[in-house]
């Protein structure tokens, strides 16, 4: 064959495969650094370029004979670097990626089927390179007529129900939709166009994807609603214990304010004796006493937004009931972008980790710093506590625990980043371990 036809079939190929490679970034758009972007466009460029040219020499230099055979291996695994490229860059994800190319992949094979079986009753399959170009041209034409169905569960199944990225989950079911496309795979690598025997099977899997991927969204939908359940019920948990140390807090000035107006009467005559005696010196002292005992009656207010002041002063009186030193450095206005009742749970959560933290640490490194800082769309959040042993940091850059029950706190703060496209950082360094939560517009 001529060259131009060598590479023009290359090229169709590439076609092919790239609306493939669509559907299996979509899932993790999302939530990928600008950095991640640049390094997957980059590596895709790479091998959109150097595929054409090394089919383009392979079909030339005849080392490998154009055929159907061929076709179909090129159909099948073309997909592989691609695949490589995005496992490299998108890491830590591998049940996820293998899921979705599963479903991708029954989802091209399906419009191959279809394409095929169309092209057999239309064109005589003598000729291959006929057949190759229609292939292709219909395959990409299928893709474009059907993709914006497929497109919303390919887009949203790690959005939507983003409390449901679980590797254990993943890794459960990752490998059904690859076993289904591989067994169908098998009885197709022949010299054949089309087994019409066997397209009925093949229909079969492509209405048995469709039934697999109700089935997990329907699971999902249910660990999605059960994990919303757990947080909704922990902060309200939060806001209740929140309030109560607050009414607490206020109920003991009550009582200190109540004790003070009833000596009222009485220091004031105490005071009047000094004065009318000359002892200014004693007035002086008992006037400082006052002033004191009016201090320890005054309610302290850490910001001007009501629920952050009451979680505020719980978990600060909290630490200092532990003989924890917490410094604080608070700028919260009444009214904020970001929902309250959401910044709530991840200060609590945040806080509450923290004082158990530190109170396996010996007394000198009983320590806690608290950084709260909004100021309109912006945000900044920083919890510091002394940690002398290793925290063990999961692929997603944040602290893990193997205790049963234990983990839904730092799930919500995952949650909070996601939906407020807030950046979530945890690091250790020199004794300390720190939590940076940050919001920009």
């Amino acid at each position: 064959m001529p060259i131009s036809i060598d590479f023009s079939i290359a090229l169709s190929i590439l076609a092919t495969q790239l609306c493939g490679l669509y559907l299996r970034y979509l899932p993790f758009h999302s939530f990928l650094t600008p950095l991640q972007k640049k390094q997957l466009k980059t590596g895709y460029f790479i091998w959109a370029v150097t595929e054409p040219c090394l089919l383009t020499t392979l079909l030339i230099t005849g080392l490998i004979p154009f055929s159907v055979l061929f076709w179909k291996f090129v159909m099948i695994i073309g997909w592989v670097p691609f695949f490589l490229i995005n496992l490299l860059f998108i890491p830590h994800k591998v049940p996820q990626h293998m899921f979705i190319l599963g479903i991708q992949c029954i989802y091209t094979f399906a419009l191959h089927i279809i394409v095929s079986s169309l092209l057999l009753l239309l064109i005589p399959p003598e000729n291959l390179v006929i057949w190759a170009y229609g292939q292709c041209i219909g395959y990409v034409f299928l893709f474009f007529l059907t993709v914006r169905v497929i497109k919303q569960f390919f887009k949203k199944i790690f959005i939507t129900y983003r409390d449901a990225d679980n590797n254990y989950y993943w890794r459960q079911i990752c490998i059904i939709p690859l076993l289904l496309y591989t067994n169908n795979v098998l009885f197709v690598i022949n010299d054949d166009f089309l087994n019409w025997t066997l397209l009925p099977s093949q229909l079969i899997l492509v209405l048995c994807t469709a039934l697999i991927c109700y089935c997990i969204l329907l699971d999902l939908k249910w660990i999605q609603n059960k994990v919303d359940l757990q947080r909704h019920n922990q902060a309200l948990k939060t806001q209740v214990k929140s309030y109560k140390s607050h009414a607490i807090i206020l109920q003991d000035a009550q009582k200190k304010m109540a004790i003070l107006r009833h000596d009222t009467r009485h220091h004031t005559r105490i005071l009047y004796s000094l004065i009318q005696n000359g002892k200014n010196k004693e007035a002086l002292r008992l006037l400082e006493s006052l002033e004191g005992m009016m201090d320890r009656t005054k309610v302290q207010s850490f910001c001007k937004n009501v629920l952050i002041n009451a979680v505020l002063s719980f978990y600060i009186f909290k630490a200092q009931k532990e003989n924890i030193i917490i410094s604080y450095e608070i700028a919260v206005p009444e009214d904020m972008s970001i929902d309250d009742a959401d910044l709530a749970t991840v200060l609590s959560n945040l806080l509450e980790n923290a004082i158990h933290a530190v109170k396996g640490e010996i007394p000198s490194m009983q320590k806690i710093q608290l950084i709260l800082q909004i100021d309109d769309e912006r945000m900044k959040l920083m919890i510091k506590n002394c940690c002398s042993h290793t925290v063990t940091l999961g692929r997603d850059g944040l602290p893990v625990t193997t205790t049963p029950g234990h983990g839904i706190g730092m799930r919500s703060i995952t949650v909070f980043a996601q939906y407020y496209n807030a950046i979530v950082l945890c690091t250790q360094k020199d004794g300390w371990f720190i939590t940076y939560l940050a919001k920009n517009p």
